[in-house]
């Protein structure tokens, strides 16, 4: 069995690989033309920074603790909202990265591969670089006895033929030698900067499409979103799902666990915004791939905890979700904060023909000075009717101006859930 130093070696050395491949990935795209400095969510307006993190962690140790002695797990309980504290905490450390450091490091690294170069030494410092650029995610996560690796980041390059798009960018949370007993995985995915137009054209393209299989088993889901996951990035056959799958397996394969067996590790998926509907996708093919042992052979999914999710897909994707987390260990948990305009699109009157859309079961809707109450469920009911959005430069400003849709709204609410349930 490997000691504690080896496997946190090899973690070390997962995380060098990755973003290595990560880099290669990125180097196949022209860096923006203009730096793009700004946060990956408006500062001035939800007021998210790692002081300010780490005092949310420090003033709920104790849920932080209850999530972790549990593994983010609740099964097919009432939902724990203690538990549901720590992935929250996850999806929104997802806005610490800096965009700057990774901009530097992906022009770097494009030189580097200009000039043919094969200077391990001058490699390792763009690596570095690269890494620093989510230095403040691992900070975070170190308060909570966790570690952070970067998946997936992919947020200003374009899936093959939608020039004007970009993908998920998404990190693991992974347990260290605190929760040898008892390893998780918590993967989260970053949600929406309204300030970045190409994620904003990904929630514009919500119309509906059917899934090829074998993903999502054909169902119809937003398109956008869909081909952000499931699409191809300038190599062939080469979807950020797939990718993300396999580097959480040697994640697993890898975590600090003395349990006889080494058995599965509990993975949980969360996300906040646009990172709620990715999130949302992928926990739901995790799902299909996990029936029969099927590619998830180190993982064992958990639960799936979303925040200020829009509408990701039909009424054939409700159900189908509701069926697949029926028969799986798990339950999906969308979390809303009351008033939060958008948990309420789509339908929007932007495209009028697009009316089949129906959130998935288990919402739960929070408020600051009452107890959370449950959403009832929207299968087999008319779809909702279609907010009166008409144009993008609508949905942005609506984006800008929901105020209950940020993270310091959603964790003032959670905090009440916490006392008083």
């Amino acid at each position: 069995m490997a000691t504690q130093a080896q496997k946190n070696i090899e973690l070390d050395h997962l995380r060098d690989l990755f973003a290595r491949a990560n880099l290669e990935r990125l180097s196949k795209f022209e860096p923006p033309s203009e730096p793009e400095d700004a946060p990956d969510y408006p500062l001035t307006q939800c007021k998210i920074a790692l002081g300010l993190l780490k005092k949310w962690s420090a003033d709920n140790a104790d849920s932080i603790t209850q999530a972790m002695e549990a593994q983010v797990f609740g099964g097919h309980d009432d939902i724990s909202w203690p538990t549901a504290f720590l992935p929250f905490m996850e999806s929104t450390a997802m806005y610490l990265r800096d965009w700057g450091l990774l901009l530097e490091a992906w022009k770097k690294y494009r030189e580097y591969k200009r000039q043919n170069s094969v200077d391990e030494v001058e490699l390792g410092a763009i690596v570095d670089l690269y890494q620093s650029a989510f230095d403040q995610i691992r900070e975070l996560a170190q308060t909570w006895g966790m570690d952070f690796v970067n998946l997936c980041d992919l947020v200003t390059e374009h899936p093959d033929g939608h020039v004007d798009w970009d993908g998920p960018y998404c990190g693991a949370f992974v347990t260290t030698a605190a929760q040898q007993e008892k390893p998780f995985i918590g993967v989260a995915f970053k949600g929406t900067n309204p300030l970045q137009f190409r994620e904003i054209a990904v929630d514009y393209n919500y119309q509906l499409v059917a899934a090829q299989k074998p993903f999502l088993r054909g169902v119809r889901v937003s398109e956008g979103v869909y081909t952000g996951l499931f699409g191809t990035f300038a190599v062939p056959n080469d979807p950020p799902y797939e990718n993300i799958l396999l580097q959480l397996e040697a994640i697993a394969a890898n975590l600090p666990n003395t349990a006889a067996g080494n058995p599965p590790v509990r993975t949980h998926v969360t996300g906040h915004s646009l990172g709620g509907s990715y999130s949302s996708l992928c926990y739901a093919n995790m799902l299909v791939d996990s029936v029969g042992g099927l590619k998830l052979g180190h993982l064992a999914m958990g639960d799936e905890y979303t925040y200020g999710a829009p509408r990701v897909g039909s009424e054939g994707w409700a159900v189908m979700n509701d069926g697949l987390v029926t028969e799986a260990e798990g339950q999906s948990w969308r979390v809303v904060n009351a008033d939060d305009l958008v948990t309420r699109v789509p339908p929007t009157l932007l495209k009028p023909d697009q009316t089949d859309f129906y959130h998935i079961d288990k919402g739960m809707r929070i408020f600051s000075e009452k107890k959370p109450e449950p959403i009832p469920s929207e299968i087999g009911l008319p779809p909702p009717p279609p907010l009166p959005l008409h144009t993008i430069k609508d949905i942005i400003e609506a984006v800008i101006g929901a105020k209950n849709h940020v993270p310091n709204f959603y964790y003032e609410a959670l905090v009440y859930a916490i006392k008083n349930t």
